[in-house]
């Protein structure tokens, strides 16, 4: 998304169609007032908020996941340790598995072949659906 008003009218059309569940692989650096009173906004009306904490690796937020409203998800590896690449901040509030994560990229388009016909990736994004 580039505009806060492109994401807040996905997460309107969400609310439109009684989704239960918003589950977000996409982050920036900036809080946005608007976005943070439409995610409250869902929350209160009882959408649970779901978004990946992010892959920079340090304490720095990164929204829509740092908004309170949110369940921030970091990643981790198999033997449960923090991924070296996952946000580490105070609004992270669960971890799930993040490394090498088998999905539907077919063989050969990522990083690694983790099947004989998927690849496996990292990162907040596949720990988030979780």
């Amino acid at each position: 998304w580039a505009y806060s008003s492109d994401l807040v009218a996905a997460l309107d059309r969400c609310v439109e169609a009684k989704s239960d569940i918003v589950s977000m692989s996409l982050g920036g650096p900036y809080w946005s007032e608007f976005e943070d009173e439409a995610f409250t906004e869902a929350f209160a009306n009882g959408v649970l908020l779901v978004g990946a904490a992010g892959n920079d690796g340090n304490t720095e937020h990164s929204y829509p996941a740092s908004y309170d409203a949110v369940v921030s998800v970091a990643a981790v590896d198999r033997k449960k340790n923090l991924a070296d690449f996952s946000q580490r901040t105070d609004q992270v509030e669960l971890a799930a598995p993040g490394v090498d994560i088998v999905s539907t990229v077919p063989c050969g388009t990522s990083v690694r072949k983790t099947t004989p016909d998927y690849d496996g990736l990292d990162g907040t994004s596949m720990a988030t659906p979780h």
